[in-house]
């Protein structure tokens, strides 16, 4: 699935299934898929601003690809402790909005957003290895990130990293 992505991406035939839909759904879904996920020792939580819109038009099948891709990637950097993500909006003029995803971890993580997938294949090559995934899907959910118009961000203060998601929804 994951080289079917990258392909769609990559060829520029990926596009956008905007339509309405509700965030709750999102947070539900993501809540039971990552509670599964976690590793003995974690636990996962998620904070949403109660003034955070719900009713939504875009594409919700990436934005729910999206924040599953960095969830699973900062769990396996994570080896105790919590992982929060915090959920919020701000309104941008009378029809759009901001979203806001802070994913925390007690773990130091750092993602070079810069890594192009020609980058990825020749390090591979280079060193004799199988593809690495997991920056694979840092790639396309990255790039799916930048299809939908959204930014990304990490911060450490050395013991904590937070991975700040933004996106513009109507």
């Amino acid at each position: 699935n994951s080289i079917i992505d990258i392909s769609k991406i990559e060829s520029e035939n990926e596009i956008l299934n905007n339509g309405n839909y509700k965030l709750d759904k999102i947070i539900y879904e993501i809540n039971n898929n990552i509670n599964i996920l976690m590793k003995e020792n974690m636990y996962f939580t998620i904070n949403v601003n109660e003034e955070c819109f719900n009713d939504l038009y875009g594409d919700e099948f990436k934005l729910n690809k999206i924040l599953h891709i960095f969830l699973k990637n900062i769990i396996q950097y994570t080896n105790n402790g919590e992982i929060n993500l915090s959920v919020s909006s701000t309104m941008i003029d009378s029809s759009n909005c901001e979203l806001n995803f802070s994913i925390k971890s007690n773990s130091i993580f750092n993602y070079d957003f810069n890594t192009k997938l020609d980058d990825l294949i020749k390090d591979s090559y280079d060193n004799g290895t199988d593809i690495d995934f997991k920056s694979l899907n840092i790639i396309i959910a990255n790039s799916l990130l930048q299809i939908m118009g959204g930014s990304i961000k990490v911060t450490s203060d050395g013991n904590n990293s937070v991975l700040l998601i933004k996106i513009s929804q109507k």
